[in-house]
């Protein structure tokens, strides 16, 4: 998931400290609702320590009700490439079915489209994509074994 919307950028905050807008706390809680709709399950929510990142995953634990332990800050997210985000997935527990990671672009446009096989895509903010990804092991997964498949695409309206 890309975070949803942010202030501008502005020479007087630094990028990380960014934070959401009005508008971007709605469409992050409509995408929850929306995912939530559709039966979805989380296990665990990996997220940049930016703070438009961090409030995006906070707002979807909430509708989740997923505790604060599952909501895990990796630094590799922000400022990434698809070999960090690929990082990432090897070091989820295999206790773990589903996850998400809330992330910046390009590097999120880029991992769908890597897993997918595809070229990428732009993700929106706040757009959410939905992986069925064929694999024994998160770690299978990083290594590029195993393509995922696009099951879902929420956007905000």
């Amino acid at each position: 998931m890309r975070h949803a919307q942010t202030e501008w950028a502005d020479a007087g905050i630094e990028d990380a400290h960014r934070h959401l807008t009005e508008q971007g706390r709605a469409q992050a809680q409509a995408i929850a609702q929306q995912f939530q709709a559709k039966q979805a399950t989380l296990d665990v929510i990996y997220t940049s320590p930016a703070i438009r990142t961090l409030t995006t995953a906070q707002i979807i634990a909430t509708q989740f009700e997923i505790a604060k332990q599952h909501i895990v800050i990796d630094p590799q997210i922000y400022a990434a490439q698809v070999h960090n985000l690929l990082a990432v997935l090897a070091e989820i527990e295999e206790i773990h079915q589903t996850m998400l990671i809330v992330g910046h672009n390009p590097s999120v446009s880029d991992l769908v489209g890597y897993l997918c096989n595809q070229p990428r895509i732009q993700l929106s903010p706040a757009t959410l994509v939905g992986l069925q990804i064929e694999s024994p092991s998160w770690l299978e997964t990083s290594h590029g074994i195993h393509y995922a498949t696009q099951q879902l695409f929420l956007q905000p309206n």
